[in-house]
């Protein structure tokens, strides 16, 4: 009887410590959507670790704390009124999943769109992981960025017969670091002519095999630090899209920024020619 309640015991301290460590968790998660909306960046650095990451589809690359304070001061300056509305959030050992509504009215340019002064609203999902220690030490987050570039007009409405959600999706595998995926949406004997780049030296790839030599050339060569598609435009099976590039070259570590148009040709869904063109770089 007394070993019974001594495992009761034990087990009922052992719940109680989890859900206070669950409690503290959820809390620090809070804490952080406040100090983003808060655009405080003394609050949002205390929270995060030292080698915090932050996985988003706005940047290829993960952010770390500084650039997650930075991208926060962007969006705040970006969107008067911005906030996180937290609709749901669960735990799971040390991590925290969040569902949340960011909504605001676009008054300054985000990634290279000027202000609108429309009213957007975008759902999102987070997962945050945190140490023993209650700091958040990487990031997940997905978003439904279509629909805001949508709605700032960056983006036309979804038309069934569009390619365009296909250059996005695209797009959205490059920014997770998903080069299978995305070769995956080519077509097998897709022509990937990358000439005029300043990143890498012009050159023509066949088929899907060849396009893993480019960019895996590509990521020893440059470390790609924003990558903004800022317009689309769509006739017949061919899309066009303008957008910029700010990139570190890794050969001397300096930082350049470059407008580029890229150019994809589709058939039956699949893109079968890409085309990119580059303006000189800019350092920076």
């Amino acid at each position: 009887m007394k070993a019974q309640i001594f495992f009761l015991a034990v087990s009922l301290l052992t719940a109680s410590t989890l859900f206070a460590k669950h409690q503290n968790f959820e809390q620090a998660t809070r804490n952080i959507y406040a100090a983003i909306d808060a655009n405080d960046a003394l609050a949002l650095r205390s929270l995060l670790n030292v080698d915090y990451l932050f996985y988003n589809p706005f940047t290829p690359t993960p952010l770390d704390a500084e650039g997650l304070i930075a991208f926060s001061d962007q969006t705040s300056k970006a969107f008067t009124g911005s906030k996180h509305t937290i609709n749901r959030i669960m735990s799971s050992g040390n991590k925290v999943t969040v569902l949340a509504t960011f909504t605001g009215k676009q008054t300054g340019m985000f990634n290279g769109i000027p202000a609108t002064n429309k009213d957007v609203s975008m759902d999102l999902i987070s997962v945050i992981e945190f140490n023993d220690k209650g700091s958040a030490t990487v990031q997940w987050t997905q978003a439904n960025a279509l629909g805001l570039m949508m709605q700032l007009g960056a983006v036309p409405p979804p038309n069934p017969n569009s390619n365009i959600p296909n250059v996005i999706a695209l797009y959205q595998y490059f920014g997770k670091g998903d080069i299978p995926g995305l070769v995956s949406m080519l077509d097998e004997n897709v022509v990937w002519d990358s000439h005029l780049n300043p990143m890498l030296k012009a050159n023509v790839y066949h088929g899907q095999k060849e396009l893993y030599n480019f960019f895996g050339s590509l990521k020893e060569s440059v470390l790609i630090t924003n990558f903004l598609p800022l317009n689309f435009f769509e006739k017949d099976n061919e899309v066009n899209v303008l957008g910029l590039f700010e990139y570190t070259r890794l050969s001397d570590a300096k930082k350049f920024s470059v407008k580029w148009t890229m150019v994809f040709r589709f058939k039956n869904r699949k893109t079968i020619h890409f085309n990119e063109f580059f303006e000189q770089p800019t350092a920076l």
